[in-house]
C-alpha cells in the first residue's frame, strides 16, 4: 500500500524566499538563528492559510517594534508610532508574499486566503 501524503521538509525553501522578500522589499538581511522566538511584549502576527492538495498556513510573526520597522521599511515612511492599519496591511503582506512564491513550489492545487 502506497502511502496517503508524502512528508516534504520545506525549511530550506522557506527560508530562501524569505530572505528574497525581506531583502527586496526592505532590503533587511534576515537569517536563520537557532534561538527560540520569543519577544518582549505584544506579538503581532499574520497570517495565511493554504488550501488544497497542501493545507495549512504561514505565519509571520514579531513583536510590536518589529513590525513598526518592517512597515516604514516596506512603505518608505517614518516608524509608525503605534500598531495602526498601516502595520497591519504591511505584516499581511509580507506573509502573502512568502506565500506567493512558495504556491510554485508545492505540488498539486493550492489556493491561499487573504492575509489576516
Amino acid at each position: 500500500m502506497e502511502p496517503l501524503a508524502e512528508t516534504i521538509d520545506f525549511g530550506a525553501v522557506v527560508s530562501q524566499i524569505t530572505e528574497n522578500v525581506f531583502q527586496t522589499m526592505m532590503g533587511m538581511e534576515v537569517r536563520l538563528v537557532d534561538t527560540p522566538f520569543s519577544p518582549a511584549g505584544e506579538l503581532i502576527t499574520a497570517v495565511v492559510s493554504l488550501a488544497g492538495t497542501w493545507k495549512g498556513a504561514v505565519l509571520v510573526e514579531c513583536g510590536l517594534e518589529g513590525a513598526l520597522l518592517f512597515t516604514s521599511r516596506m512603505l518608505g515612511v517614518d516608524l509608525p508610532m503605534s500598531l495602526n492599519d498601516d502595520v497591519r496591511d504591511a505584516l499581511g503582506e509580507l506573509a502573502n508574499m512568502v506565500v506567493g512564491n512558495l504556491m510554485s513550489e508545492l505540488p498539486g492545487v493550492v489556493s491561499m486566503s487573504l492575509p489576516t
